[in-house]
């Protein structure tokens, strides 16, 4: 009995389309089909990979520094649905920023962007220390306030 490989070269000499290489395998019981398939799933996958791996490494060699932004930490950035479902009392602020933004109105993440720091600075009781903890709260998320405030 011929091996796979002998037979495939065979078929080969004879000028056979790959439908025709595959069905003289089956008929010839060279191969299993079960066997075959595997075979082919295994083939795919690992030329598959090998796109992928090609296709990452030409990027990596094609970037440069310039590409990189060394200056600023890269930050998480939060959705629109996720300021929106942060609340304020949840966030590490003291108790009277909270206290001051709820009277006002502000209870998430989401409200807080409408505020610029001169609006936030100008509610009764809300000092400069709480707006700068809320910049450098919004900083952290890749977020800032208005420059102007929106009513």
């Amino acid at each position: 009995m011929q091996t796979i490989l002998e037979k495939m070269n065979e078929l080969r000499s004879r000028s056979l389309g790959i439908n025709s290489v595959i069905h003289e395998l089956f008929m010839d019981d060279i191969i299993d089909k079960m066997d075959f398939i595997i075979g082919m799933i295994e083939e795919y996958q690992e030329n598959h990979l090998a796109l992928v791996m090609n296709s990452l490494s030409n990027d990596l060699d094609n970037m440069t520094a310039d590409d990189i932004n060394f200056d600023e930490p890269a930050t998480p950035g939060l959705t629109e649905l996720e300021l929106r479902e942060t609340y304020i009392k949840d966030l590490h602020l003291s108790s009277r920023t909270i206290g001051c933004l709820t009277r006002h109105k502000i209870k998430t993440v989401w409200d807080l962007l409408l505020w610029s720091a001169e609006g936030l600075a100008a509610i009764k009781g809300f000092g400069i220390k709480s707006v700068v903890q809320i910049e450098e709260y919004l900083r952290s998320i890749g977020c800032e306030l208005r420059k102007e405030h929106v009513e």
